[in-house]
């Protein structure tokens, strides 16, 4: 072993490899030349490779495969080259332990790769990445949710626009013709009665900021039920009028809430109870029930009622009941009604009325109510 090292670098012992053999030029250069190429190629690409472990990752891990990777493809490089130079001089003994060292090397970066690869593959860095990349799909994915419902919600919208607007300016055209034909009426209250309905058709343009800033905080105060109402009877006085029907309230509380929001809800729950009313002169009642931790607002009337079938669908966009085909409307009312209550935290139901027709019912907490929130 010892006579091996001292003569590791002596060429006498054998003949250069141009004299084994019958070597023509070309074949003998072309395995020189395939050499050198080769060891070239494979001294650069280690190079390559440690330069960006050192400069792009800070896993030990993967700093520690490329380096034993770049070793195994310089250990080959080097018996390349050492093929090459066997040529002129016969290093046989160095070209053999170049060989011995370079299979060393492909065998330790072997069973390094066969005990790491199964972690390598829950390396942090790809972890992060297939987290993030999670991340992402679902922000798209609730985007694209979030503009589905928009667009419906839209649509809606329109919808309402229409439906909320036709009622007063049926209103206002009605009473401008009973001025011009009635002769029991008196011009004045006609008219009157026509500024009111205009009024109606800008308080309705108003609440349309309830529907455009939907999903926006909301403006906050305290509400006098029996004062809105008020305001409700006189955006209505007309068809009220000539319906011969009663709107009567009593003993509502002071909420806190989007006046606006609110005015909307109740409006419509109203017009609706009008709107039903069938054969008798329509009757509407609202009324508050305290409890210990909710408050009551049943809404009342007299008119065809809701079938038990449908007290939930109601509240459903586009719904409309199969004896609704004569009434005007786009069934979107008491789904908007739904959406502006769930977004205060109350909530709406209907059900049968002691008067014989609909009771729609919205359920709010105690908190909600003006004086009742523990200051």
């Amino acid at each position: 072993m010892s006579d091996f090292f001292s003569k590791l670098f002596d060429t006498s012992d054998f003949p250069a490899r141009w004299h084994c053999g019958d070597w023509d030029p070309f074949h003998g250069w072309l395995h020189i030349v395939s050499d050198i190429a080769v060891w070239a190629a494979y001294f650069t690409i280690p190079l390559m490779l440690i330069h960006f472990a050192r400069k792009k990752s800070s896993n030990i891990l993967l700093n520690r495969v490329v380096f034993l990777f770049a070793a195994f493809i310089l250990s080959c490089g080097t018996v390349h080259l050492i093929d090459a130079i066997i040529f002129y001089h016969p290093l046989y003994r160095l070209s053999g332990l170049t060989k011995l060292l370079t299979a060393l090397v492909s065998w330790v970066t072997v069973f390094y790769l066969w005990r790491k690869i199964p972690g390598a593959l829950e390396l942090p860095e790809l972890k992060a990445i297939n987290s993030r990349l999670t991340d992402e799909l679902e922000r798209r994915r609730q985007a694209e949710i979030r503009a589905e419902m928009a667009n419906r919600e839209l649509k809606m919208l329109s919808s309402m626009v229409a439906h909320d607007l036709r009622n007063p300016l049926s209103s206002a055209v009605m009473m401008a013709d009973l001025a011009v034909e009635s002769s029991e009426l008196r011009t004045s209250e006609n008219l009157s009665m026509i500024a009111d309905s205009l009024r109606a058709m800008n308080r309705q343009l108003e609440s349309l900021k309830v529907d455009l800033k939907a999903g926006t905080p909301a403006a906050i105060e305290d509400v006098d039920l029996g004062a809105l109402m008020g305001d409700v009877k006189a955006a209505v006085s007309s068809v009220i009028l000539v319906k011969r029907g009663t709107l009567v309230w009593e003993d509502l509380p002071v909420a806190k809430a989007d006046r606006d929001a609110i005015f909307h809800v109740c409006l419509n729950l109203v017009e609706n109870a009008l709107k039903y009313s069938g054969s008798a002169d329509p009757e509407i009642r609202v009324s508050a029930v305290r409890s210990e931790d909710r408050v009551l607002l049943h809404f009342d009337d007299n008119g065809r009622g809701i079938d038990p079938d449908d007290r939930e669908r109601v509240f459903g966009a586009g719904y409309r009941s199969d004896d609704s085909s004569d009434r005007d409307g786009h069934g979107m009312g008491l789904a908007f009604c739904r959406r502006i209550l769930d977004e205060h935290g109350w909530k709406i139901s209907a059900a049968e009325s002691p008067l014989g027709g609909s009771r729609l019912t919205i359920s709010l907490p105690a908190s909600a109510v003006a004086g009742n929130d523990g200051n």
